[in-house]
């Protein structure tokens, strides 16, 4: 089963492990340089989860992507960016938009006015992905910033995070449930079959 939610500090080191699984390419992508596993540990032990939002996508229990909505505190207009990791056999898979159009709902309804994402020039994926939410996009040699301004929390948007809150988590929930009743019943089922 595959599912969405946000995450929470208890999930910080299923976190860092999904990171750790990004190869060089997505790591430099996702920060920018080039970063070890242990560095990566670091940074998520270190996360500020009142100021930060972490949606995970899950397949089979694992964190397989997710985006990370940092708060700008203390700036005039509400702001915050989006940072995306995706392990590289769930890319092209529609995860990404699928991310980026929850985020973009929860920053809406945080009082965001003004979200922003950094990406390579050559990371086509993300700013055909990006362009879709009409993003405008200064690009230079270095990264491209692409800036997405959002209107003010609404009914529907509120209704969509509670929506998405509740539809993300019951794969996970089922997943967990179907996980315990096998540790519970194939065991006793084996030791069944060995004493007939």
């Amino acid at each position: 089963m595959v599912g969405y939610r946000k995450l929470n500090p208890g999930d910080a080191r299923q976190f860092g492990e999904h990171m750790a699984r990004l190869d060089a390419d997505d790591r430099r992508s996702r920060f920018a340089g080039t970063v070890s596993d242990r560095e990566i540990h670091r940074y998520c032990a270190g996360l500020d989860w009142r100021h930060t939002t972490i949606i995970g996508f899950f397949d089979q229990g694992m964190i397989r992507a997710a985006v990370e909505l940092r708060m700008e505190p203390g700036v005039a207009e509400p702001a915050a960016e989006a940072a995306f990791s995706v392990e590289r056999g769930f890319q092209g898979k529609g995860i990404g938009s699928a991310l980026l159009r929850r985020i973009v709902t929860v920053a809406q309804n945080t009082g965001i006015r003004h979200l922003s994402v950094i990406c390579q020039p050559g990371n086509w994926r993300m700013r055909q992905m990006l362009a879709k939410f009409n993003a405008e996009s200064e690009v230079d040699i270095q990264e491209v910033v692409a800036s997405i301004r959002l209107r003010p929390a609404d009914p529907f948007s509120l209704a969509q995070e509670s929506f998405d809150d509740g539809s993300g988590l019951m794969p996970i929930l089922f997943d967990q449930w179907c996980g315990n009743l096998m540790r519970v019943f194939v065991p006793g089922m084996a030791a069944q079959r060995q004493a007939a």
